[in-house]
């Protein structure tokens, strides 16, 4: 698997959700760009990673942006928000249109940014001849879908291991016949639907047996939060991911002629499903899904954005429709040292250790 990653200013939470999807996604390149804003650098960190074996870019907007970018030639750019003034909930109690007008071209900006980022990353895994690749971000963790695993199948046929072993979702990905009706799952190759499913700010009072001696249980976003949304509950959950074989994009896709993806949700309109397929109303149709956790109001409040405000976090951060029993998630950290040791596995997470 590769990764095409936005991050700015995450290196607080970035270092987990490398290592997790290095061991249950067999994560080994990586395509990073870097916020123009961003006020600290993952470069360090990355570095770790680096001398561990992985492939990893690092990408700065001259990398991938076009010139019209640069001269914030909004009126020349594609119009990705529709301004709805007054009506929106992100500005609730701003009443300086000069201020509402900015914030929304700066979301226009950030918007044609990402959606310019995937298209150029894309592109370039193609043309290295790469296969599976993922866009999430990195407060987000792909997972084998949750009911399938109570279940304890996919399908009739496919059994879900106990335990997060490593490069279990490629493996089980290969078992797929990957065709519309194969197992009773809902898939369109080479576009696999990642519906999303958010995890609020509940602590869970109970430490996992499963977690390791040595290791912060708080300190690791995966870990620490169980409590999450309805299924159903779109508005909450929000729009999907996709994990795409890249090989198999044709050259014609208007994604790669445009350089522009249609969505971050949908990358390529041809080949994805469309995204009011993609919600969890119907989860057992999804062999994996992605768990968006919201962590701590510090955290989220951390960046300079309308959005972030306390009315909207607790929204979220109260959700208590279910509760992830099912070790499965925990067990992540266990099987990784199992895998690598004791000793490099300490150094990688070194950050996380509680002694």
């Amino acid at each position: 698997f590769s990764a095409c990653l936005l991050v700015k200013d995450d290196n607080d939470i970035l270092n987990e959700w490398i290592a997790y999807h290095y061991h249950v996604l067999g994560l080994r390149y990586m395509i990073v760009a870097v916020d123009a804003k961003s006020h600290t650098s993952p470069t360090t960190l990355l570095d770790r990673w680096r001398q561990f074996g992985m492939e990893i870019e690092e990408w700065t907007d001259e990398t991938f942006m076009p010139d019209i970018y640069f001269q914030k030639a909004y009126h020349l750019q594609p119009r990705l928000v529709k301004i709805k003034k007054n009506k929106e909930k992100w500005l609730e109690g701003v009443d300086d249109q000069q201020v509402k007008q900015a914030y929304y071209d700066a979301i226009q900006d950030h918007r044609f940014r990402q959606i310019t980022f995937l298209a150029s990353c894309i592109a370039k895994l193609r043309d290295q001849g790469r296969t599976w690749m993922i866009h999430i971000d990195t407060d987000e963790y792909v997972v084998i879908n949750p009911l399938l695993r109570q279940a304890k199948t996919i399908g009739n046929s496919i059994p879900i291991p106990p335990t997060a072993q490593a490069s279990i979702i490629p493996r089980l990905l290969n078992q797929f016949t990957l065709s519309a009706t194969n197992n009773g799952l809902k898939l369109r190759y080479p576009c696999i639907s990642l519906p999303r499913l958010l995890y609020g700010s509940l602590e869970d009072p109970t430490l996992s047996s499963i977690i390791p001696r040595g290791y912060n249980h708080s300190r690791f976003e995966s870990l620490r939060w169980k409590y999450h949304a309805d299924f159903g509950d779109s508005s909450l959950n929000k729009q999907p991911k996709v994990m795409m074989d890249v090989a198999a994009i044709p050259a014609n896709d208007k994604m790669l002629v445009e350089n522009r993806v249609f969505s971050i949700h949908r990358p390529s309109q041809a080949l994805c499903l469309p995204e009011g397929e993609m919600f969890l109303t119907n989860t057992k149709e999804f062999p994996f899904v992605v768990n968006h956790y919201l962590g701590t109001f510090e955290r989220f409040s951390a960046r300079d954005d309308l959005r972030r405000n306390r009315k909207l976090y607790d929204q979220k951060a109260n959700v208590q429709a279910g509760k992830d029993n099912d070790p499965w998630v925990d067990s992540w950290l266990a099987e990784f040292i199992d895998t690598h040791g004791e000793d490099v596995v300490a150094n990688l997470l070194r950050d996380y250790r509680s002694d």
